[in-house]
């Protein structure tokens, strides 16, 4: 059973780290970086994508300059070339990135920056299926925060592994809100085949999920240490 392996990038590096990281961009990698109108965007992309490069690289045995990234018509970022059968997937939130790589099966990932005063009803209303929200407004309050970013980052990684957008999907795939039991897809685009979802273990700050198609797998975690 192939292990699938999460990545955790720090984007917040000293000028070195940085500076060692933005060397591995493509051109077009390196104009995109110099677009951001503030200096955190173009850190963190910079260090997101040069980790993304540097951790492929792992994989596939090419230099990381040399790895062709393209992206789906959806923009989920995909390898070109002979590196295509490495299956991965990047989210980030704030100083933090995650991104997820699979040999075998397409995977997706998603983390959130746990916000206690969002307007969660407001944002349900609008984006979550009537099942969910109906769900959602149904718990206790105390409930309303934990099982709100459970339903987002899962409906994210889910769509994120079918490779379509979450605009696209968002009405379209409905999560299971129920705390006490396993996450699952009650309804997505197509009937469900088997699905491996994972809530992800980030502490009291952050949420996360992983979705993959197949079985459930073992799930190895890193920490990047730069290129």
């Amino acid at each position: 059973m192939e292990t699938i392996e999460i990545w955790k990038v720090p984007l917040y590096l000293e000028d070195t780290g940085l500076e060692a990281l933005e060397r591995l961009l493509s051109p077009d990698e390196s104009a995109r970086a110099a677009a951001f109108r503030f200096p955190d965007g173009r850190r963190r992309y910079s260090a997101s994508r040069g980790a993304l490069r540097a951790i492929l690289s792992h994989y596939t045995g090419e230099k990381p300059a040399d790895l062709l990234l393209t992206a789906t018509q959806a923009g989920k970022p995909e390898l070109a070339g002979r590196s295509a059968v490495v299956h991965f997937n990047v989210s980030h939130s704030q100083d933090t990135c995650l991104i997820a790589v699979s040999r075998s099966r397409p995977v997706g990932i998603d983390v959130e920056t746990i916000k206690p005063d969002i307007e969660l009803e407001k944002i349900a209303e609008r984006f979550f299926t009537l099942g969910e929200y109906e769900a959602l407004m149904a718990l206790p309050e105390d409930l309303r925060l934990k099982a709100f970013y459970r339903c987002w980052t899962f409906k994210e990684a889910y769509v994120k592994a079918l490779g379509s957008t979450m605009w696209e999907l968002m009405e379209k795939v409905e999560v299971s809100l129920d705390l006490s039991e396993p996450p699952a897809i009650i309804h997505g685009r197509e009937p469900l085949e088997e699905w491996f979802l994972a809530a992800l273990p980030l502490g009291e700050t952050l949420a996360g999920a992983l979705a993959s198609p197949g079985k459930e797998a073992p799930i190895a975690w890193h920490t990047f240490q730069g290129p």
